[in-house]
């Protein structure tokens, strides 16, 4: 068109551009803006004016023609477009999807946490913790179980892209995480179990870099872990005081289905450190919560206390779950990777009873699952009458009951373990039918969004109600670049 309206004939190296733009055979912006300012240089200044003047009042990108193939570009280079690639394509065409999440998770740093670090974001002495839909953030103020969460998600930029800028960020924001010095300190930090900051960020730290200082620091914050936590009934208590083995506080003395994720992923990594003395307990945790959390039908109990009359864990109980009959769906998901965690790490005596207990969990989620793949908080709730685990149908629209995307991201990294282990492919078909749902019903591209993926929720009656969590976030990031093939 803007040939046709040009006062004087159009120069071949110029026609060339804008055909070559037109035909979508430049790969970036910065590819097409390169292509015209080679041309500017190769004529007078006076010529360029000349000539854009002919040409409807400007250059070719500065008319209407060109600014579409400029936002073209631009559109090509963002994460929408990518999103949108994925939208289009068949869950389960791996060849083709598998690049395309390799793509998001790379524009994902360059485009967004990018800007988080750039514009320094996240402020001195805080980290993140969770975002709401407005763009409103709720920071730890530090010493906290969610903190070595921010340091790993921004650190591992630089393997993904190349760019230092997220190593050296993190790196330096290492140093705002610190071991409890005094008594009064460590009597604080040891009352549960939020030294596990400390694999995210120490641990996490000596594996990128190999100073032997990250290390010896890791591996003092999980010795006082194990010598704190440890119930002499055989788990690792998340909460009040203990003495000698024993709960001061009987209210506390309960078994907690989430540790499987959060404590001992820490120490399995301490294990391999040569810390040979831990593998006993861990082992005996894994099975006192398969003996007690477990349900036969592969759904979980969120918490099991001590029943003094009895003397039993048989008192069932929940922190974030509907009913004490119903499954909460984190700690399901939680349950699930950590016996898949196990697997890879126990002798193989040991083996096969995690084996079995983790698919007895991944065949629970699978013939549970909802319309778009991505968990309801709670199991007691479905968009699907399958005849399955829930008791309320609800409609798939309704906000009333929310999802749960922070379980399906812990999910995803169970079933491909177990998909690995067993070549069953109804695993990996669930796995990518998560994934794709996530991607396209429940990620953020906007960069002053200081969150990846939306509708976290433990719980239809916290405040932090379908809003973006940084360990979600991190666990999505790292599915991603999980190898997907």
């Amino acid at each position: 068109v803007l040939f046709d309206h040009c006062s004087e004939e159009v120069p071949e190296k110029l026609k060339k551009i804008v055909e070559k733009a037109s035909e979508g055979e430049y790969k970036t912006i910065w590819d097409f803006q390169n292509s015209v300012k080679s041309y500017r240089r190769s004529i007078t200044r006076r010529e360029f004016l000349k000539r854009g003047a002919a040409i409807g009042g400007g250059l070719v990108i500065l008319g209407a023609g060109g600014t579409l193939v400029f936002n073209h570009l631009k559109y090509k280079d963002s994460i929408d477009y990518v999103l949108d690639e994925i939208r289009e394509t068949n869950p389960i065409d791996y060849a083709t999807i598998n690049p395309l999440y390799k793509e998001l998770r790379k524009r994902f740093y360059t485009e967004k946490i990018y800007h988080w670090v750039k514009e320094d974001k996240i402020p001195e002495g805080k980290f993140l913790w969770a975002t709401f839909e407005d763009g409103n953030v709720v920071f730890s103020k530090g010493q906290n179980w969610i903190d070595g969460k921010t340091i790993r998600l921004i650190g591992e930029g630089t393997k993904v892209t190349g760019d230092k800028i997220f190593e050296d960020w993190a790196l330096n924001k290492l140093k705002e995480i610190r071991l409890p010095e005094t008594k009064e300190e460590i009597k604080k930090e040891t009352l549960d179990i939020k030294l596990f900051r400390f694999f995210d960020s120490y641990a996490w730290a000596y594996e990128l870099t190999g100073d032997s200082s990250y290390r010896e620091t890791a591996l003092e914050a999980a010795e006082l872990l194990i010598s704190s936590r440890y119930n002499k009934n055989g788990f690792f208590q998340s909460e009040g005081e203990i003495v000698d083995g024993v709960s001061v506080n009987p209210g506390y003395d309960r078994i907690f289905v989430d540790t499987m994720t959060t404590v001992l992923p820490f120490l399995w990594w301490a294990f391999k450190q040569g810390k040979d003395e831990y593998y006993d307990k861990i082992i005996s945790h894994i099975n006192t919560v398969i003996k007690h959390n477990i349900r036969e039908n592969g759904s979980i109990y969120e918490m099991v206390r001590f029943n003094p009359k009895t003397k039993k864990y048989d008192i069932n109980e929940n922190w974030y779950g509907y009913e004490e009959d119903s499954c909460y769906a984190r700690g399901l998901a939680r349950a699930f990777l950590g016996l898949m965690e196990a697997y890879e790490n126990a002798k193989e005596s040991e083996k096969q009873t995690f084996l079995t207990e983790g698919i007895r969990l991944g065949n629970f989620i699978i013939e549970n699952q909802s319309q778009d793949f991505v968990d309801y908080y709670d199991y007691y709730f479905n968009d699907l009458d399958s005849g399955g685990f829930a008791r309320v149908i609800v409609n798939l629209s309704s906000t009333d009951i929310p999802k749960d995307t922070s379980s399906t991201t812990i999910e995803f990294k169970a079933l491909k373990k177990l998909e690995e282990i067993t070549h069953e492919e109804k695993y990996k078909i669930a796995m990518y039918n998560k994934l794709h749902s996530l991607v396209i019903n429940y990620l953020s591209s906007n960069k002053n969004i200081m969150g990846l993926i939306s509708n976290v929720c433990n719980n239809k009656n916290t405040i932090y109600k379908n809003c973006f969590l940084v360990d979600s976030d991190l666990y999505f990031m790292q599915l991603l670049g999980n190898n997907l093939t």
